[in-house]
């Protein structure tokens, strides 16, 4: 079926016509068997009762007593009751009605008790022992009394609760028809956004060829574009780098030749060039880490690191250079325990480097960049929270998950010296998903940046060799 709309259609019509099918099998055998007969059984005893009481009422209260005790019957209970003498005529002279006379013709004389049963009513005979002359009840019950004498209200709340039933299996069924598929595309969607290119929604519903099978197919295509997208950018990554690579090295041993034969006015120029030559070196390094964390990252050797002795090194190295500024790196660190992570030691700390120096080149001269280590919660598992946080102008809020993208630099710092390549907090990025954890950057209520990495910690029992759960390496 290739529409949902009419999957939908047909869905809602199929669950109303159940409910009309239960509704129906269930008044089929109500008013037709065993139950029918046990409650028929009861109310002719109910009848007969009622029979022998105006039989009494009429010998000692004679016609008037008999006439007032059948009119608050049939007004109370629904029961339209004759007594018949010996020759079937009314004890109070009334004429017989049409279904009495149909009841009662051909009725053979020794019949003690008969029943007579339609869509519209149930009529009951009785042959009634008296001393002194035989009598003969004959009463007539609609079925809608009949119903409501016995077992209405039980019977309405039997129907509505098989209404229920019936339309809530149904529902359910079609909800989760409609839900099942919608539910998968969420999570391959939020896998998709993890960086799982690979993720894939077709195989899953192979049968469905619905408007919900077509986004399927739709979804698919648009995670293939996109892993094509990627293995295309990582490619041009380490291709432009390897290229680099090799000019530069010859431009290095042509800038030591140039700078012996150039007189020593020119050095300020040549020393010029010799610093564009490190820093496009730095960038085609870091341009390498970044495709060998997109395409490689299982080939990274891991191992088991002291996130705290990492970062207590980091910041050692960082409050150095930040004095150059007039700032000042200091770390909160409670405890001496180590904070064993499974990964890199080398790629870990690039990245916390990454962003501890871009604090430094942010906030301004007399402020402090603030390193904080605290435990944390990833995934229901023990985990460290590493805060980096200067003091500098921040980032605009729309841009807050765009600064972890390759050369993405906010405009402010566009314009600025001090602006960098834009490569290093994708480095950091790449290297903290790579070892399972999370990276958030948030703007401080009082000013400043905010950076927060939060890494998985081995538990104590876990073998040396042994990477934690869900680790790639």
């Amino acid at each position: 079926m290739r529409s949902l709309f009419l999957k939908i259609f047909l869905w809602f019509l199929a669950v109303l016509a159940l409910v009309f099918v239960v509704l129906t099998a269930f008044t089929l055998i109500t008013e037709s068997g065993p139950i029918n007969r046990v409650w028929t059984e009861t109310l002719a005893e109910v009848v007969r009762q009622h029979a022998g009481l105006a039989i009494r009422k009429f010998e000692s209260d004679g016609t008037r007593g008999l006439t007032e005790y059948l009119y608050q019957l049939e007004r109370d209970t629904g029961v339209r009751l004759f007594l018949l003498d010996d020759r079937d005529h009314d004890l109070l002279g009334r004429p017989l009605p049409d279904w009495a006379a149909r009841s009662l013709s051909g009725l053979p004389a020794s019949t003690r008790r008969q029943t007579w049963q339609n869509l519209s009513r149930v009529v009951f005979y009785f042959r009634l022992d008296q001393d002194r002359s035989p009598v003969s009840a004959l009463a007539r019950l609609s079925r809608s009394d009949f119903y409501r004498q016995i077992h209405a209200d039980r019977l309405w709340l039997q129907r509505l609760l098989l209404f229920l039933v019936a339309a809530g299996l149904g529902c359910f069924w079609l909800a989760r028809h409609l839900t099942r598929p919608i539910l998968m595309l969420q999570r391959a969607s939020r896998r998709l956004a993890g960086g799982e290119l690979d993720v894939r929604v077709r195989p899953t519903m192979p049968g469905r060829r619905d408007e919900i099978g077509q986004l399927a197919r739709d979804f698919d295509s648009m995670a293939a574009r996109l892993a094509a997208l990627r293995e295309l950018q990582q490619r041009l990554f380490r291709d432009i780098s390897h290229e680099l690579r090799s000019p530069l090295a010859r431009l290095g041993v042509a800038l030591e030749l140039v700078r012996k034969r150039t007189p020593p006015e020119a050095e300020t120029a040549v020393g010029r060039i010799e610093r564009e030559m490190g820093r496009i070196d730095d960038l085609v390094s870091r341009l390498l880490d970044l495709a060998a964390l997109e395409s490689d990252g299982e080939a990274v050797i891991r191992q088991r690191t002291d996130f705290r002795t990492l970062v207590t090194a980091v910041t050692t190295d960082a409050a150095f250079e930040a004095t150059a500024r007039a700032a000042r790196v200091v770390l909160d660190a409670p405890g001496e325990d180590p904070l064993p992570v499974w990964g890199s030691a080398e790629f870990l700390r690039r990245a916390v480097e990454n962003v501890v120096r871009n604090a430094v080149r942010f906030t301004p001269a007399g402020t402090c960049v603030e390193l904080s280590l605290h435990p944390a919660e990833l995934n229901r598992q023990p985990a460290v929270r590493l805060r980096v946080r200067d003091h500098g102008p921040g980032v605009p809020e729309a841009e807050l998950s765009d600064i972890f993208l390759p050369f993405y630099r906010v405009s402010a710092a566009r314009e600025r010296t001090t602006g960098g390549s834009g490569i290093g907090l994708a480095i950091t990025e790449r290297t903290v998903r790579l070892h399972q954890g999370e990276i958030a950057a948030r703007n401080m209520t009082d000013g400043g940046l905010a950076v927060d990495i939060v890494l998985p910690l081995i538990h104590p029992d876990q073998r040396e060799t042994t990477p934690p759960p869900g680790d790639g390496g």
